[in-house]
């Protein structure tokens, strides 16, 4: 692999990175109660790598605590579309089963439970040799056998 490959390679994957960590940060910071003017600096510095204007969504509105959410989650979309994520986010924000029936996939819709879906089993090994573990609640299909 040539040098110049490389560097394009690594560069990409660390710019992948750090526009994840901000996104991450800003919806950590606005599903929090932070302050507005914190998340809107991490998507502003999104939006500038990208020669969008600052303080503003999608749309051309400014940045509120109404709609920096949306624009967040639109961020997340366009940056990270071919990189397999948009699942756990449409499950992280509750809004999986919404998607699904507004996209013509009804009967996908009526077979996702928001609860059970929202988190990944415990690997049925560790629950087995750890004592102090259970499974999570809503998969607990296999658990530690009773004595």
């Amino acid at each position: 692999m040539s040098n110049a490959l490389h560097k394009l390679q690594l560069t990409t994957s660390v710019s992948f990175a750090t526009l994840d960590v901000l996104l991450m940060y800003a919806e950590a910071v606005v599903m929090s109660g932070g302050a507005l003017a914190e998340a809107t600096n991490a998507v502003d510095q999104i939006r500038s790598r990208a020669n969008l204007p600052a303080g503003v969504n999608v749309s051309g509105a400014a940045l509120t605590g109404a709609n920096i959410m949306d624009e967040i989650e639109h961020q997340r979309v366009m940056e990270f579309v071919m990189e397999g994520t948009r699942y756990y986010d449409l499950i992280r924000w509750g809004t999986l089963q919404q998607m699904l029936q507004a996209h013509g996939f009804p009967g996908g819709a009526s077979n996702v439970d928001s609860d059970k879906h929202k988190y990944f089993p415990i690997p049925i090994g560790e629950v087995l040799s750890k004592e102090s573990l259970d499974q999570n609640p809503f998969l607990a299909i296999i658990n530690r056998p009773l004595n």
